[in-house]
C-alpha cells in the first residue's frame, strides 16, 4: 500500500467524519474495495451500514457501529480521533473522492497484468489473456456512470421533456416499444432494465425476439444480438423469410438468381431505414459479451440488446448451472443500468412444463434457473396449445397457428395474455386483433 492511497483516503475520511451531510454521496460513489488499510476500510464500512439504515453517519453512530460490529478498540478509537483532527477542507470532497477511485482503478489494473504476465509464465492462450482482460472490465466505465441527481433536476428533466412532446404533438416515450399495438400500450423496454423471454424449446423464442427487433429497425435504432444457437446467415434468413412470406425450406430451395434479388431486397430494406442490426455469433462467454457490449456503446450508442439465450452462456470455473445464470443475470441487470439501455435475455424453461397437465408457462417454472424472476423488469411466455396437441379452444375455435404471449411480470405496468398469429413456417409474428 503506498502513502499516496493512505492520504486520499484519511482525507476523504475527514472530510465525512466532519460532515456528516456528505457520507451519502460518498456511499453512492464509492465501494468498500476503494478502501486499502483496515482501519479505513471498517470505518468505511461502518459509514456505509449507517447511511443504508437511514441514521446520520456521525462520529458518535461511527463508534457504535464500529462496537457493534465487535472491531471497536483504543487503536481504531484513536486513528478516528485524528482523523476528525485533520479538518480536511469540505471543498476538496469531489477530487477526492476521484482520486481515491482513480488510485483504485490503478490497484485493480496492476493486478491484471500481474495476472496476465503470470498466465504467460506458465505456457497460455490468448483466449485465457482476453477472460482476464473482461474480468477487469468494470474499470472502463468513464462516462457511463450513473450519478446522484436532486429531485428538483430529475422533475426539471420530466418537464422540459415532456413540453417538447407537446410541443412536437408526440407522447413523451417512457421506453422503446416493442412494435405490436396491443403489448406497447401496457408494456415498454425501459433504458436500465432488463426483460425475459421464455419459453421450453421450440416455441418460438427466436422467432418472436426477431420480430421485436425488425419492428425496432423500422424505427431507425441500432441493435446488437447475441445468439448462441443460430449462425450469422442463418439470422439473416430468418429475415428474409419474415419481410418476404417466403418459408427457409423454400428459399434454399431457390434458384441462385432468385436468392441474389432477395438478398438485394432485404439489404435495401435494411438501409432505407438508417437502422443497424449487429450479430454476433461467436462470443459465449460472459465477460466476453459484457465487453463487446461495453466498446460497441462507447463507438456509438446502442438502443437494445438481446441475448439468445442465457443458458447457452458460459462463466470461468463455475460448474453449477443454476448458480452460473444467476450470475449472468446480475451482471447484465447492472450493465443495463450502467449503458442505460434495455436488454431482452432469452431463456428455456425447466422440463417440469412437460409434467403439468396444463402446461402453461408461470413464473415457478423459472426458479429453477436462477434469479431471472427476481433480475427482470419484464418476463413474457410465449405458448402454441397446437405444440401440445390442442387443436381447438373450448369454444371451438382453430388454434393450430396461435401462439399465447403471457407477461407474467410487469415492474411499471399490467399483467395479462395477447393472442397472436403465428407462422411457423414464415416465423412471423402478427397480434389477433
Amino acid at each position: 500500500m503506498s502513502n499516496s492511497n493512505l492520504n486520499a483516503e484519511e482525507r476523504l475520511l475527514s472530510i465525512i467524519l466532519n460532515n456528516p451531510d456528505k457520507s451519502l454521496s460518498a456511499v453512492s460513489l464509492l465501494n468498500y474495495k476503494c478502501f486499502t488499510s483496515i482501519d479505513t476500510r471498517n470505518i468505511y464500512n461502518a459509514i456505509y451500514k449507517i447511511v443504508d439504515k437511514g441514521e446520520t453517519a456521525d462520529t458518535i453512530n461511527i463508534i457504535h457501529q464500529l462496537r457493534s460490529d465487535g472491531i471497536l478498540d483504543t487503536t481504531i478509537r484513536n486513528y478516528i480521533d485524528n482523523l476528525v483532527s485533520k479538518d480536511e477542507n469540505v471543498e476538496h470532497f469531489s477530487s477526492l473522492v476521484k482520486e481515491v477511485i482513480d488510485l483504485w482503478k490503478v490497484r485493480e489494473t496492476n493486478n491484471m497484468i500481474e495476472k496476465m504476465s503470470q498466465a504467460i509464465k506458465d505456457g497460455t492462450n490468448y483466449d485465457n489473456l482476453k477472460s482476464i482482460m473482461n474480468k477487469y472490465s468494470h474499470l472502463d466505465t468513464s462516462g457511463y456512470g450513473d450519478r446522484p441527481e436532486t429531485m428538483l433536476s430529475i422533475i426539471d428533466k420530466a418537464i422540459r421533456e415532456t413540453e417538447e412532446a407537446i410541443k412536437n404533438g408526440k407522447e413523451r416515450e417512457l421506453g422503446l416499444k416493442f412494435g405490436f399495438t396491443i403489448m406497447d400500450k401496457v408494456m415498454s423496454l425501459r433504458p436500465g432494465n432488463t426483460y425475459c423471454i421464455a419459453a421450453r424449446p421450440s416455441m418460438g423464442k427466436t422467432s418472436f425476439a426477431l420480430n421485436i427487433a425488425d419492428n425496432l429497425l423500422r424505427q431507425g435504432k441500432r441493435i446488437y444480438y447475441i445468439s448462441t444457437e443460430m449462425l450469422k446467415d442463418e439470422i439473416m434468413e430468418k429475415f428474409i423469410t419474415m419481410k418476404q412470406a417466403i418459408s427457409n425450406e423454400d428459399f434454399r430451395a431457390l434458384p441462385e438468381e432468385n436468392k441474389l434479388a432477395r438478398y438485394k431486397e432485404l439489404y435495401s430494406y435494411h438501409a432505407a431505414h438508417n437502422s443497424e442490426l449487429i450479430i454476433d455469433s461467436s462470443s459465449f462467454q460472459l465477460y466476453d459479451t459484457i465487453a463487446r457490449i461495453r466498446a460497441l456503446h462507447k463507438e456509438k450508442p446502442l438502443d437494445l440488446v438481446i441475448i439468445d439465450y442465457l443458458q447457452q452462456l458460459e462463466l470461468d470455473d463455475n460448474t453449477n448451472r443454476v448458480q452460473v445464470v444467476s450470475e449472468i443475470t446480475r451482471k447484465y441487470k447492472l450493465l443495463a443500468s450502467e449503458l442505460k439501455i434495455p436488454i431482452i435475455e432469452l431463456s428455456q424453461l425447466s422440463r417440469k412444463v412437460e409434467d403439468r397437465a396444463i402446461k402453461i408457462p408461470i413464473l415457478s417454472d423459472l426458479r429453477d434457473s436462477g434469479s431471472i424472476e427476481q433480475d427482470m423488469s419484464g418476463v413474457i411466455f410465449i405458448y402454441r396449445p397446437s405444440y401440445y396437441g390442442i387443436e381447438v379452444d373450448s369454444n371451438g375455435n382453430d388454434l393450430t397457428n396461435i401462439a399465447e404471449i403471457i407477461i407474467a411480470k410487469n415492474k411499471f405496468g399490467r399483467k395479462g395474455k395477447i393472442k397472436y398469429y403465428f407462422n411457423a413456417e414464415t416465423t412471423l409474428f402478427r397480434e389477433v386483433k
